[in-house]
């Protein structure tokens, strides 16, 4: 990590070279976060809409309009903690996102392992520096950046539910509720027994700003440092329960810094879902 970095121009150098680089580090931003939010509140309307007709085909729910209906105690109805086993990424170092993918996964039914996921259906990329010394690369939202086996930085909820949706059983597809609060997923999800794979950062902490490169657009992006992604699995009057792929159990971080790590992330957030 401290070794000095070789620029050989118009050549690809790995990740592991431009893990090195320590570019200028304004703080990561979604572009265009207003026009994202409203576009993914919409998409959560359809979404919740549909899993609740769907719910209602199946026989899920006794009444189909009390998705969001109070409990007998005149409060929310509490979400219930499911039971995902949690899977460590002990292994895959960078992988945070396809081993929380692999735990929801697993939970619609699939029967395959992280290493199956990582190369059977995500896509990967690498960095590479332009004859000019530019550091360059495609958007986490395209691809994969490095390898989750080894050196990398990670990638976000497109592609993550892009690759969820090939790889997952029949009956079910990925949504990319990217957008949608926190609180609702936990309303809408949870409580119809469905884990959410969230973005936040590596225990909780802030996230800062991380290397930079061009995109192909010519925009520069700056990686959010400490990215993390977790899979949603329970809440109580406090707290969200999360299964931490970096500690390879569930964990219950405080539901306000859990919000505001989310929300820093750009409200990031897939889930699998039954279709018919």
């Amino acid at each position: 990590m401290n070794a000095s970095l070789t620029i050989q121009p118009a050549r690809r150098i790995s990740t592991r070279q431009a893990l090195r680089a320590a570019p200028p580090r304004p703080v990561y931003q979604a572009p265009d976060r207003a026009r994202r939010q409203r576009a993914a509140r919409r998409r959560h309307r359809v979404a919740v809409a549909a899993l609740l007709a769907l719910l209602a085909f199946f026989g899920g729910l006794r009444d189909a309009a009390g998705l969001f209906a109070p409990s007998a105690a005149g409060g929310p109805e509490k979400s219930p903690v499911l039971e995902v086993p949690a899977l460590s990424q002990t292994d895959w170092p960078t992988g945070c996102e396809s081993v929380s993918a692999v735990m929801a996964l697993n939970w619609a039914g699939a029967d395959l392992t992280v290493e199956d996921f990582v190369y059977g259906f995500l896509p990967m990329d690498e960095l590479w520096m332009d004859a000019a010394g530019q550091l360059c690369g495609p958007s986490p939202a395209d691809t994969f950046i490095g390898d989750p086996a080894g050196r990398g930085y990670g990638c976000f909820a497109p592609v993550l539910a892009r690759a969820m949706s090939r790889a997952a059983p029949a009956g079910y597809r990925a949504l990319d509720l990217t957008g949608s609060p926190l609180s609702e997923l936990a309303c809408a999800y949870l409580r119809h027994n469905i884990p959410v794979v969230i973005w936040a950062t590596m225990e909780m902490r802030p996230v800062e700003a991380g290397t930079q490169w061009l995109l192909p657009g010519g925009e520069v992006f700056t990686w959010p440092s400490g990215e993390h992604c977790l899979l949603l699995v329970g809440e109580t009057a406090e707290g969200y329960l999360l299964n931490d792929p970096r500690a390879g159990e569930t964990v219950c971080y405080d539901k306000e810094l859990v919000r505001r790590r989310y929300e820093s992330l750009g409200s990031q957030a897939v889930a699998l879902v039954p279709v018919r």
